[in-house]
């Protein structure tokens, strides 16, 4: 098995992905990803080596992740807009041999000591990806369900992020989780609005694996801005990753609804915009209160 594989099933003519305005469709996708994992194997990126990630929410991400997956090595996705130090930290810990840096993230890479992370090979920019996809194809690695997929940093709430091991069974089982539950489940008809950050787990696995495995759109942002989110797609929906329970109306109407505003069910407002679901007590998966009555089922409390 291999992960990369998740969008090898879906009509070549059906729109993947729409970044900086442009379509991808799932044959051009499938096509570039074929063109620079063949580019990576080339340079001589071999299975279980890592590759980093420093792209923003756009093309050049999914590309980058798909292809190195394809070549049975270990996708990193760091933050582009971290300061230099901690991405030299980052790099130094999970020893890569190569860097896909998209153009939010050029400076700081350019910045890293060579010396402090001596396993950097190879940094490609987003003119080497763009060279690349124009070159000879190449073959998908086999990887077993145990082997290590990604390396993810953790937030560092509890200290000094960590990057956590992701394998291509876990990931794959998560998807898999998700298309199960009938209220979850996206099909080709969805689109999701791609605005959660790619570096963390919920933003790479539940909106772009889900959405790459179901055939759904992802309209890719590389920060939120529901003005150019609504020019990106001309006909705004609901983002469905997490539809009924709590619907994000990202794209709204400007005349009629403030965007950006969770509803639970087709009438009823809450007051935690980053909420994917909602617990007994009516509170946001943050821990933040709900402000609305409807949601908790308790009168507000007046302030004395």
């Amino acid at each position: 098995m291999n992960l990369a594989t998740i969008a090898d099933a879906h009509p070549a003519d059906a729109v993947a992905l729409v970044s900086r305005g442009q379509p991808t469709t799932f044959g051009e996708l499938r096509r570039q990803v074929a063109a620079v994992r063949g580019g990576l194997q080339r340079l001589g990126v071999e299975p279980g080596d890592r590759v980093a990630l420093a792209c923003a929410n756009n093309r050049y991400f999914v590309v980058a992740f798909l292809a190195t997956l394809g070549a049975g090595a270990i996708a990193v996705p760091v933050n582009p807009s971290s300061p230099t130090a901690e991405l030299e930290a980052e790099l130094a810990a999970v020893e890569p041999v190569a860097v896909i840096v998209g153009p939010s993230g050029a400076a700081a890479v350019a910045g890293i000591d060579r010396v402090r992370v001596a396993s950097l090979r190879h940094a490609l920019h987003a003119d080497d990806l763009d060279a690349m996809v124009d070159g000879e194809p190449g073959p998908v690695v086999d990887r077993d369900p145990d082997d290590i997929a990604v390396l993810i940093f953790t937030a560092g709430t509890a200290g000094a992020p960590k990057a956590a091991m992701l394998s291509h069974g876990n990931l794959h089982a998560n998807i898999r989780q998700i298309q199960a539950t009938p209220t979850r489940a996206l099909s080709g008809d969805d689109v999701s609005f791609g605005v959660l950050p790619m570096f963390h787990i919920f933003g790479l696995n539940v909106v772009l694996g889900v959405s790459l495995f179901s055939g759904a759109r992802v309209v890719l942002a590389e920060r939120f801005d529901p003005v150019v989110g609504a020019r990106l797609h001309p006909r705004p929906r609901h983002h469905r990753a997490r539809r009924r329970a709590t619907d994000v109306d990202v794209v709204g109407d400007a005349a009629g609804r403030r965007a950006g505003r969770v509803r639970d069910g087709p009438h009823r407002r809450v007051g935690c915009v980053a909420a994917s679901r909602r617990d007994g007590a009516g509170r946001c998966a943050s821990g933040s209160a709900s402000t609305s009555r409807r949601a908790t089922g308790s009168p507000r409390r007046r302030r004395r």
